[in-house]
């Protein structure tokens, strides 16, 4: 059954509707580093036959030096089939993502307790692959041992993805290659495996921070292009 879908390159709106998504207008580093300030300016998101745009500027903006987006689905789920098509841009500092966060952010626990299932990331610095991840409370990246897994790309414009996230487990499907991810241990806990509730989806393009490191000086406007994300259930 389809959860959620939107195809982008035949979309009536020139931005995303915001019965489905929340833009996130803020520029405090999000604990990365980041340089960024999220807007919900046309100049920073945009839909067009091309796809959905999510626009790395760099200009002086509230106190920040580059411009771009960052959406929250209102829709949660738990366990899924997670499609979608993408460009990703070139230059290093870039750090486009589609991930999820679960509810208990809101209502109970911090990060990284609350759980992070981090879909692709792709930073500019290192072309030609994609970084799969899980954060909670016993893995993470500030304890320097999180669950992650670096997958080579081809150098398609677009990039076809398929993600699977089950109770048993994550997998993924890249241009057409299926890669197993991580499995349910049999003795997991609340502190290491999270990943069992209603998680919304995040898609943004963040510049710089500590893990895409320095932006290349010849930074002045990169994009992030999605034709398409639907969302299917899978039963648990």
């Amino acid at each position: 059954m389809t959860i959620f879908y939107e195809d982008y390159t035949n979309y009536n709106l020139n931005q995303v509707d915001k019965a489905n998504w929340r833009y996130v207008i803020a520029g405090h580093g999000f604990g990365n580093g980041e340089l960024q300030y999220y807007t919900d300016r046309i100049d920073n998101l945009f839909i067009d036959k091309e796809g959905l745009h999510i626009v790395g500027l760099k200009e002086d903006y509230q106190n920040r030096h580059y411009t771009s987006a960052r959406i929250v689905s209102n829709q949660l789920f738990k366990y899924g089939k997670i499609s979608f098509s993408c460009k990703l841009p070139t230059l290093k500092g870039t750090w486009p993502a589609i991930w999820l966060l679960s509810e208990d952010i809101i209502k109970r626990h911090n990060w990284p307790e609350c759980g992070e299932i981090d879909i692709m990331e792709f930073i500019g610095r290192m072309p030609g692959k994609i970084h799969s991840s899980l954060h909670c409370k016993t893995y993470n990246h500030t304890l320097g041992n999180h669950r992650t897994k670096v997958i080579d790309i081809n150098d398609s414009e677009f990039h076809d993805f398929v993600y699977y996230w089950t109770k048993e487990g994550f997998s993924i499907d890249i241009d057409g290659i299926h890669y197993d991810l991580f499995k349910k241990g049999d003795n997991e806990d609340y502190a290491s495996w999270p990943f069992d509730q209603n998680y919304f989806l995040i898609i943004n393009m963040a510049i710089g921070g500590y893990f895409p490191g320095p932006v290349d000086p010849a930074f002045q406007k990169e994009e992030f292009i999605i034709k398409y994300l639907k969302i299917e259930s899978i039963e648990d």
